[in-house]
Order: C-alpha cells, then structure tokens, then sequence
C-alpha cells in the first residue's frame, strides 16, 4: 500500500498500481507540487504548467489505485490529506494478511506554505539567525553523544552571507521564511504520531516495524523557481521571496496558499549542521540523512551504533524480519541480486558490521564512493570530483584530491565497476541555465531557451570521468518548442557576435546546415531548417580549448514560426583571455 509522492512516472504503465502496490490513495504523480492540494469546494490546486496535464490527457496529478483523483476534501493540505489516506488504507485492507504501508510525505520539500497560526511560535527562536542556531544546535549534538565532544564547528563556508550582514528589514523576512519551514516539520510530526495512534488503537503496533527516514538532505532553493521556468505560468500569481517582495500586509500570512517559496543556501547551512553542502549534491549535507528504525519487540534499544548503512538496507531488513526471500526471476526473467545488507540483527543485539563496507551510488550525473572512511563526492552540474578522509575531515572542508590520486583513482575505479555491473548510462555533468525569453507568439506558456558554458575541472590522468566532456569548454543549448508549434514547420537560429577588442568591429556568425556562416553585419543572419518543429531540440555550438580566440562571444538561441512568430533568448556571453 502506498500514499504520498511517487515520482517514478506518470503514465498509466508508469503508476505505482502496475508497480507491485496493491492499494494505493491520495498518491501524487509527479516529484512535488503546492501543499494547499484542494480549495474551498475541494478541486484540485496546482502549480503544474498546462503542458503537463495536457500531455498526459489529466486534469489532476493524484491517482487512487490507477485512478484519476479529481474531488478531494475541502482545502485539503499534503501533510494531513497521506495521513489520513494512510489510515484509510489500513482500513480497508484484508487483514488476514501482513501489510507494507509506504507514507511519502512530500512536506517540508519546496514549496514552503503552512498555516500561519502554526508557524506564528517559531518566530523568536529564527529571529537568532543561522549562525547562532548553527553553533547552538552543533552543541546539542555533542552534549547527546552524536559528535565527539571535542569536535569543532566548521566555518561559515565561503560566499554565505553572516546573519548580521543583514539589515533589519532582512533578518525580519528571513526569520519569517524558517517559521514556515519548522510548522511544516510540527505538522509532519504530529502526522507521524496520528498514524502511530492509529496502529496502537487497531491493536498492531506491537507488531509493527516502523521505518522513518529523509530521502535527501536539506533544500538550498526553491527547485521550480530556479530549475523549471515551465512552471512560470503558474507560479507567477504567488509571492515569492524571491522575488523581493516584502510587504508587511502580505507576510503576515506568509506560508499560506497564496506563498510559493523556499530555502536559501544559509538556512540549508543550518539545516544540515554539521554536514557539507545540500540536496542534489552527493557529498554528505546531500544524502547522509537521519533515519529512524523502531520495533516495539527489540531487545535492545538506545544503543550507539557507528555503521554504514543505506536505503538499499531496507529492503533486505524487510524480508528478513518477514522470513521471506528475494526472486531470482520475475515474469520469466533474471533478477540482478538485490543490494543491500539486513539490519534485523539490529533488533536481537547484533551490533556488529562490515567495515570493509562499499556504497556507490549515481544520480543525474554525479558520482559518489564511501569506503573505510574515505569519500568521493561530486556536485550538481560540476564532473570535478573531490575526495576526503572522513576520519581526519569528518564534514569535507579539505579536498585532497590532488594530493592522494592513488585513493582518487582507487575509489572511481570501484565507481566503474560499479556503473558496468549497473549499466549505467554515463551523462554529462553540465547544465545549461533558463535563458530570459520573450516572444511574439500569442501562447508560448510551455516554451523556453536554455543555454550556457560548462568547463571541465577534471585532472587530465582522471578523464575517463566522461572523456567526451574533459578538458574542455562545451557551449550549447536547446530549446523546448511551445506545445502549439509542435510539428509545425519552422526553422532555428543560432547568431554569434565576436568582438575581438574594443577597437575592432565585431564579426557575425550563424550555425546553418552547410555550417559556419560569416559575416560583417547582424542583418539577414541565416538559420538552419528544421523540418517538424519536434519538442525539444539540443544544439551544440562548440566544444574545445577556445585559447587561440580570445575575446568575447554573444550567442543568441531561439526558433522562428512562419516568420511571424519568434522565441529568442538573452545572449550566452563567453569571454576568452
């Protein structure tokens, strides 16, 4: 059974129900979406683009048991509305019959919305701001035991701002962002305890293992407002913090339906005291997370204990405490073994582990090793690679990758192992930014221009990394076509200025499909056909050194419609010294 934030696709072939769950109820979609779900009259809120409902032929992103949901309670919010699916759920199953309930809290992910009057108590403890809290709670966390007592509080990491750089006005918004962060937590927690009332009442607590965990670290920023402009439609009618909006008459009810925000890289800071970074990167303020593992009937409990342990674990744990084994074939075919190491030992005494111990994992291009006190981590939209000693350096502050690539070089060849075992598809660390856009197309709510420069930091002797992407500047872009100008006609452009020097006149370029067009005046630059306009298209401009070129480059992106109707971008400037 299952409720809450699915996220692993959201065709009908995709839905949890066709995914081995039975029973699933209040189950959202997609990744995340606002927490205020339902209005007054119980319709569906949303902060999705009209793409997204249009290609999937849905009016709602919540399915019951391969159902579209389209009524829900009155102002129904996240929080409340898995709980009590979650309790519906236990209900109305056989209960002749051991159960597996999957509670997907989307809370406190972005955005950040909770009922004022929960978040009003939390506004004198965040007015101290993230450098007092920040050494306050790194101080709770030696006198609990959690770190040693002699451990020492990272400095404030470079380019985060001091709390008291801050002016007034600042500290007061900022203090008022966290509020609504920490109601959402008390609401997740006194969710957690309704559903642990409801066990104890139904008689199976007793009975019951209770997995409780964070899928990632701390949240540094509001995702759809800086990685997904398709969403700009929607989200343009909330207040946002980010946008400087700081209105006394409006953060009065900040957190409500009406706010769509969410962290910032300091409060991230504190929330992941004392870790480095945060979501969406694989050093440890990005997956070294809390977890919490109860069973009324353990033999031990408040036990210290210092192994390595992962999510892959609880699986294993699972079917061992149900006595039951994992397939070796389904449906006719081979099953890959199932990774991972039981934890039920844990419940009869048996604190022991393997210290010899590897986790490798990847996620959207990045790549992280943890072995005998050793690290290699990587960032977002970054292929350098970093490597700590977690013994001597436990919250990665000095990276010795150029100092130690004997153990660099040991840790990503167990990545390599792992990814040919796993058949990992390698994909490139770069990212190419939203460009601004404008058109004069009547409805390009959906369409944008993406584009930049990535450089490559990895070490010549570690370019196996992603040797297509090594050592170089990659330039390029795509641009995803408005959905009405799908499989129109049209043609794109890419225009370059070159300025050598400010004494020089510029030079113009445009890619065409004979290649490299040059010339002295930005008028009448070509484009280059593309039949079809299909969804999306990548354009690569250039990859290579660029150090015999210098000066400046202007690179323009954008697609054309019958003439008439154009989407453009704002220019990707490249200076080369």
């Amino acid at each position: 059974m299952m409720t809450g934030k699915w996220d692993m696709g959201e065709k009908p072939d995709q839905d949890a129900q066709v995914r081995g769950f039975e029973m699933t109820k209040g189950l959202l979609l997609p990744g995340g979406d606002t927490h205020y779900i339902s209005d007054k009259n119980g319709k569906v809120n949303t902060t999705l683009p009209p793409s997204y409902y249009q290609d999937l032929n849905r009016t709602s992103p919540y399915s019951e048991s391969g159902q579209e949901v389209t009524q829900f309670p009155p102002n129904a919010y996240s929080t409340e509305y898995y709980t009590d699916s979650a309790i519906a759920l236990l209900q109305n199953r056989d209960i002749s019959r051991p159960f597996a309930l999957n509670v997907a809290h989307i809370a406190p992910h972005t955005p950040w919305q909770a009922p004022p009057e929960v978040s009003a108590k939390y506004i004198e403890t965040y007015s101290k701001g993230w450098d007092v809290l920040r050494q306050e709670r790194f101080e709770r966390l030696k006198a609990s035991g959690i770190l040693p007592v002699d451990a020492k509080l990272p400095s404030r990491p470079e380019g985060l701002r001091a709390w008291d750089s801050l002016t007034p006005t600042e500290q007061s918004v900022e203090a008022k962002r966290m509020v609504v962060y920490a109601a959402m937590i008390e609401m997740l927690d006194n969710s957690v305890g309704r559903l642990l009332n409801y066990l104890k009442t139904s008689g199976e607590y007793e009975n019951t293992v209770i997995l409780v965990y964070s899928d990632n670290g701390a949240e540094s920023v509001a995702a759809a407002l800086a990685y997904e402009p398709s969403r700009s439609a929607t989200i343009k009618n909330f207040n946002t913090l980010e946008a400087g909006d700081f209105d006394p008459n409006k953060l009065a009810n900040i957190g409500d339906a009406s706010w769509y925000f969410g962290p910032n890289k300091e409060w991230a800071m504190l929330s992941n005291t004392p870790f480095n970074k945060h979501k969406v990167t694989l050093f440890d303020g990005g997956f070294h997370v809390p977890a919490f593992i109860h069973y009324p009937q353990a033999k031990v409990s408040g036990i210290k204990y210092d192994c390595m342990h992962s999510i892959l674990d609880f699986m294993p744990t699972i079917l061992d405490m149900a006595d039951t084994s994992y397939p070796t074939t389904w449906n006719d075919k081979p099953l890959s073994p199932l990774p991972g190491v039981s934890m039920a030992g844990l419940f009869q005494g048996n604190f022991s582990c393997n210290a010899d111990r590897w986790l490798t994992l990847e996620f959207e291009g990045m790549k992280a090793v943890r072995h005998a006190g050793w690290a290699l981590s990587q960032a977002r939209f970054d292929n350098t690679l970093h490597l700590f000693n977690l013994e001597q350096d436990p919250y990665e502050r000095n990276d010795l990758a150029a100092q130690r690539p004997d153990k660099l070089a040991e840790l990503f060849d167990h990545y390599q192992q792992y990814a040919e075992e796993n058949q990992v598809v390698e994909v490139s660390g770069r990212w190419y930014p939203p460009l601004n856009t404008v058109s004069t197309a009547t409805a390009n709510t959906d369409a944008g221009v993406y584009g930049g420069v990535a450089s490559n930091g990895i070490p010549l002797w570690l370019k196996a990394v992603n040797a297509k992407q090594s050592d170089i500047l990659d330039v390029g872009g795509f641009v995803h076509i408005a959905k009405e100008h799908v499989g129109n006609p049209g043609e794109f452009f890419v225009h370059i200025k070159y300025t050598q020097s400010d004494d020089m006149p510029p030079v113009y370029f445009a890619l065409t499909d004979q290649g490299l067009h040059k010339q002295s005046t930005a008028e009448g630059l070509p484009t280059f056909q593309a039949g079809t306009l299909p969804r999306s298209l990548p354009i690569p401009i250039y990859q290579g050194t660029l150090v015999d070129i210098p000066g400046t480059f202007e690179i323009l992106i954008g697609y054309r419609v019958d003439d008439t109707e154009v989407l453009g971008s704002d220019p990707i400037i490249l200076t080369v010294e």
